[in-house]
């Protein structure tokens, strides 16, 4: 009852967790997620003590002898515990449903989904805990010993742990694991719960297995009968069954095996060594001299029902070098197949399939400044049977580019093959570098002035500014979604066709998405704004076009012209977890905005999304950023700078202090996540949280020291010199340098080092008072606390004073601005003393939030009397 109860505040401490979930309102696939943790760890602890008891409630009220001694068969003695055991969890599943239930109405959320609660409940996480049952009262029969039982019991459902340590990840042996199970709200179960099924069935006969045995040595009596003994009297009819049950789990178990291991290949998950391979094998061949695609013609066919599609393609390829190029390397990724590749005078000299990698040998050089195509087609194949695993592809930054039955999103770099050897395939975490033997990261990160890196894209190396044709076909009922204008649009049988074609300069990098979708259009800006939304997920619509149409307005007004014919929006299923901006059209997934409440916090999010990604339109379609240290930074600062001017822009100065404040302990929160050392700006390859919320930190802070006119001079200038333009490309050095040529003097070393140094702050005040003067004004007296801080290395931090003015403010109870000023603090702790007109009620030191800070509940100080000395 204890447990019980203990398990039942979870389940309302959960509900009412899931409001910080990316403010998402209360649905029913949230809520059962996040109540993994009831079901996790308090309902296996629950079945566990409790199959316990059951076995040894005899005894600890001295029946047994009694009960050993009637007539009750075996089979009724073990068969009522166990269903005594499977009312108790369908009770447990259900309270979930009577606690989330209520939340729901409560919270104003009506669409209970009842058919899919008791789907996730019953079909996706009921069998594991019927099966924990079963296990519970095996391990009890088998050891005779209360304690030794539960114990042997936890061992076995935990020993996926020890598994792991040696490799062994098929889930034939891993009691009783199913294959990878995602519920998305655009694409249900997919393809993903036929496998889950087939394990379900697969750990049931294996359940009924070890009921037969334990029926058979099931104790009776003060005496313990060997289990030889107890085979021997055994009926042929408990043995029947066991030997059918063994036979039905070998043909269920070669079944599965045949699905998991011929049909579809067997990939452990976590397999770090594939990249590890891949970087070891060919980044020899890193700086070989290759073409850049200059444009791309490529046509589509996507067969969302079998989950697969082909993709025929043109490259043209430019030779921007100073020397012949004799070889062109090709490098394709996860699940995708490279065939029909033809180029003049082409031969295939090395074919790498199992890491995606093919070098081909031209007869005839292609010499500097000249092109030529390079056709291809390349593939994935249907869907059949299942897997023992959701593919997943443990190379960063690099996701699947599986179809699904609803809601496909197909980035092109993922699904056409890459021109040479690019460092997206690295690892970038220097702990798993070392463990796999890898050089470190800062000896692969090519410095700011490496020629050949600052001639290639950040990413995608082999793209450079071009133009794109993209035909796409897909199922009747979805509709194709992608960068560029809609030429043509038509329908052949039972297939839909769209063209778009992306005009020069474009950035030659696209995203499909395919779905069935509805549409909302909005034509009350000077460019059209269209919502493509999973039609259940119309709430928001209408709220994310008309801030898309104002954050754009407020864009072009600060950054200059919009430079694409509309924006889209487009929604997708989350099972890789990224997002896109491509030439204005923005991909989110499902979990993302679209179920956000649209008031307070939740409302805020859908905005700093749509517009960070809104602003890559400035920040990555109309430049291409330099394939070098610190580089990601640009896109990711200037974007997070942008939607950060945005938001002040409409904000109330009550509702930006809170966002601030959110802002900064979501991202230390993510901070203390990381495995690894924190970069400098200068130092970010791909750590997009730290360029993102960090950069766009930095330049609000550099906002406060230089103003907001003299930044907002220096990034235009900046873009201005990088638009468009060809090698060399754009470097955050050249960002920086652009700041401190509109920086004051005094301020330009501390620019450099907010680029150069992991930096955070701690400000707060430790005492505020005030005193009455006799003239009528007031006196008032802060303690103040001001660090700066240096992250040197992962834990350890280096304390000093602050080097910038801190700004102090002085407010009324209605919050009305008494005294605002910035103050040199030359002391960790400092006493500073203000003469005032008016009484203030609160004191604040840093009030806008511009120093990045994990503390920031210190910042306000209420005012008390100061007391005379005695």
């Amino acid at each position: 009852m204890l447990l019980t109860a203990f398990g039942l505040i979870t389940l309302v401490m959960t509900a009412l967790g899931t409001r910080s979930f990316n403010y998402s309102t209360p649905s029913t696939d949230l809520l059962i997620h996040a109540a993994n943790v009831y079901f996790e760890y308090i309902l296996f602890a629950i079945i566990v003590l409790y199959g316990a008891e059951l076995m040894w409630r005899d005894r600890q009220l001295r029946i047994q002898d009694v009960m050993d001694a009637t007539p009750i068969s075996n089979g009724v003695l073990l068969f009522s515990k166990l269903t005594a055991l499977f009312v108790m969890i369908s009770l447990n599943l259900l309270l979930a449903m009577a606690v989330m239930i209520p939340y729901q109405a409560l919270n104003g959320y009506y669409d209970f989904e009842i058919p899919l609660y008791f789907q996730m409940l019953f079909v996706e996480h009921g069998p594991y805990f019927y099966l924990i049952a079963v296990l519970s009262l095996f391990t009890q029969v088998i050891t005779r010993h209360k304690y030794a039982g539960m114990a042997l019991a936890i061992a076995i459902a935990l020993s996926k742990i020890p598994l792991d340590a040696f490799g062994l990840y098929h889930n034939l042996y891993r009691f009783p694991s199913t294959n990878d199970i995602e519920y998305s709200l655009m694409n249900g179960y997919g393809n993903l719960l036929t496998g889950h099924l087939w394990y379900t069935l697969y750990w049931g006969i294996v359940g009924a297995i070890l009921m037969a045995i334990a029926y058979i040595i099931w104790p009776r009596g003060t005496t313990n009968k060997s289990w030889g003994k107890a085979w021997k009297q055994a009926n042929s009819a408990i043995k029947g069954t066991l030997f059918a049950l063994i036979a039905l789990f070998a043909g269920v178990g070669s079944w599965i095996g045949y699905n998991t291991m011929v049909v579809n290949p067997y990939q452990p998950p976590g397999k770090e060594e594939t990249a590890a391979e891949i970087e070891k094998q060919f980044n020899k061949y890193e700086n070989l001299p290759m073409p850049v695609v200059t444009d791309t013609d490529v046509k589509v066919d996507l067969f969302p029902e079998q989950g697969y599609f082909i993709a025929k393609g043109a490259y043209r390829l430019e030779n921007r070098t100073k020397t012949p190029i004799k070889q062109i390397h090709l490098l394709t990724f996860i699940n995708l197949n490279l065939e029909e590749v033809n180029y003049p005078g082409a031969k295939l000299k090395e074919a790498h399939p199992e890491w995606g990698y093919y070098i081909y040998s031209l007869d005839r050089p292609l010499m500097p400044g000249e092109s030529e195509t390079l056709e291809f087609t390349t593939k994935t194949k249907p869907s059949k049977g299942f897997r023992n695993q959701v593919d997943s592809d443990d190379v960063y930054m690099v996701y699947p580019n599986d179809v699904v039955g609803n809601g496909t999103n197909l980035h092109s770099p993922f699904i056409l093959p890459f021109i040479g050897y690019t460092k997206m395939v690295e690892h970038k975490k220097a702990w798993l570098r070392d463990k796999l033997e890898l050089p470190p990261l800062e000896e692969r990160m090519r410095s700011f002035d490496d020629p050949m890196g600052l001639s290639q894209a950040l990413t995608v190396s082999h793209l450079g500014w071009g133009e794109v044709d993209i035909t796409v076909s897909t199922s009747s009922d979805q509709q194709i979604v992608t960068s560029g204008t809609l030429l043509k649009q038509w329908q052949e049988g039972d297939r839909n066709y769209f063209q778009y074609k992306l005009t020069a300069p474009d950035r030659s990098k696209f995203t499909l998405f395919s779905g069935r979708y509805g549409v909302h259009k909005n034509n009350d800006y000077r460019v059209p704004i269209e919502i493509y939304y999973h039609p259940q997920h119309e709430e928001n619509v209408e709220l994310m076009a008309q801030q898309v149409g104002k954050a754009l307005e407020f864009y072009e007004k600060t950054f200059g012209p919009y430079p694409f014919e509309q924006v889209r929006v487009v929604e997708f299923v989350y099972y890789d977890g990224m997002v896109f901006s491509d030439r204005g059209t923005i991909g989110i997934p499902e979990v993302l905005v679209w179920k956000n409440e649209a008031q307070g916090l939740g409302e805020e999010n859908i905005i700093d999304w749509l517009t960070y990604l809104l602003a890559y339109a400035w920040w990555e379609d109309q430049m291409i950023i330099a394939d070098v240290s610190g580089s990601m930074t640009i896109r990711e600062a200037l974007s997070a700078y942008a939607s950060s001017l945005y938001q002040r822009s409409r904000r109330t100065p009550e509702m930006q202090e809170l966002a601030k404040k959110q802002q900064m302990r979501n991202f230390f929160r993510q901070l203390g996540k990381l495995d690894f050392q924190e970069p400098a700006l200068i130092e970010v390859y791909n750590e997009l949280a730290i360029a993102r919320y960090k950069g766009g930190m930095v330049l609000e802070l550099i906002e406060d020291l230089i103003g907001k006119e003299a930044l907002l001079t220096a990034i235009k200038e900046f873009l201005a010199a990088y638009r468009y333009q060809n090698p060399p490309y754009a470097t955050v050095m050249d960002l920086q340098a652009a700041i401190i040529s509109q920086s004051p003097p005094e301020y330009r070393e501390t620019i450099k080092e907010l680029f150069a140094e992991v930096i955070t702050y701690q400000v707060g005040l430790t005492d505020a008072a005030y005193e009455s003067l006799p003239d009528g004004k007031f006196k008032i007296t802060l303690e103040i606390e001001a660090q700066k801080r240096y992250t040197r290395e992962l834990g350890r931090q280096e304390i000093t004073e602050l080097d910038i003015p801190l700004t102090i403010a002085l407010s009324d109870e209605a919050g009305n601005t008494i005294y605002r000023k910035k103050h040199d603090i030359s002391q960790q702790k400092a006493t500073l003393e203000l003469i005032v007109d008016q009484l203030p009620t609160n004191a604040t030191v840093d009030p806008d939030y511009v120093l990045p800070s994990a503390f920031v509940q210190d910042n306000v100080k209420r005012l008390q009397e100061k007391k005379p000395e005695s």
